[in-house]
This record gives structure tokens, sequence and C-alpha cells, in this order.
């Protein structure tokens, strides 16, 4: 047997949506926000003409603190991230291939980091761009080609992420109308 490294890079489309919750004392906001999105296109190709693999959905779970500047929150976030990976097969040279180990899906948990802006635009209204770095460890995959030789794929799927959105605030907790969070 021998290996390679999946070093692809690939752009994708990303959408999906989101759910938080955040709390605000003076300056300082802190959330908790949870997401899930379909990731579409660029699955990498290993040498020879092997099928690679890829992340088509993807969903973190993360905490959120920053500092709010009249509509504006700057923020850091962090937490847990999980993924379905799967892997296709191909031929390589018309030999069909077949795993050995593990199947074509599996899910996958790893880490989540990133940091954006937060504006608030109206009183229950928000934009946000924000960066996120996701990391779902290293995925081996063992092959066979027919009766013959194998070899071993050795993929880590990481993620950079840059994402716009849009956010509707429900005050939800009662008080004075207008969520808490249309302050930054």
């Amino acid at each position: 047997m021998f290996g390679f490294n999946n070093g692809s890079n690939n752009g994708r489309f990303i959408g999906g949506g989101q759910a938080g919750v955040n709390y605000q004392v003076g300056q300082f906001v802190f959330g908790v926000e949870g997401d899930g999105q379909a990731l579409v296109g660029g699955r990498p190709t290993f040498p020879g003409g092997v099928g690679g693999g890829s992340t088509s959905f993807l969903g973190t779970v993360r905490g959120r603190g920053g500092l709010a500047f009249d509509r504006l929150i700057v923020y850091g976030t962090g937490g847990v991230a999980f993924g379905n990976s799967t892997t296709a097969v191909a031929t390589v040279a018309g030999i069909p291939g077949f795993f050995t180990t593990a199947n074509g899906n599996n899910m996958r948990v790893g880490y989540a980091v990133g940091a954006g802006l937060e504006y608030a635009f109206a009183p229950n209204w928000s934009v946000k761009a924000e960066y996120l770095f996701t990391d779902l460890g290293r995925n081996n995959r063992a092959y066979l080609l027919g009766t013959g030789p194998g070899f071993t794929v050795t993929g880590r799927e990481q993620n950079h992420i840059v994402r716009a959105g849009i956010n509707y605030h429900f005050n939800w907790f009662g008080g004075a109308p207008g969520p808490v969070v249309a302050r930054y």
C-alpha cells in the first residue's frame, strides 16, 4: 500500500440558517448560536483519477462574545463543528476501487473558531459578515483495486468560510419594544 495527501483547495457555495440568543451588559455582548448549512460544489480528485470527498453538511454550536459600539458589534466565536463527510469511489486505470475501511459517508466532529461584525440597521434587523474556520479532523480511507495492490487516502477536512447574513431578532423575554440586541 502507498499513501498520499489530499491537498485540494476548492471553492464551494454554502447556504443555511442559524438560531441563537444574545445578552448585553453595558458594552459587552455574550451569546450562543447554532447553525446548519449545505455545502455544494468543488469535489477534490486525488492522483490517478480517484474521486475525492468533501463535507456536504456542516453545522456548529458556538459561544459568542464581543463589544458593542452603538449599533455595531465586533465579536469572536468558538465551539463545536460537525459535518457529514463523503468520499466518492471511482476507477483507477479502468480498475474499480473498493473501500476496505470505513464507508463512503460518516459524521465527523471537530471545532470552529472565527470572528465577525454585526450591525443593527433597524430595531429587529441586523446584517453580519463573519469568517469561520472549521476542522473536522483527519479522515483515512484504505482502498483495494480489484485483486491487486491498494492505497490509502489521507485527508483533513478543514474549511475557511466567509459568509454574510441577515438576522431577525425576536423579543421573547418581554421588556421594552425591540430586542436588547438593537442597542449595538
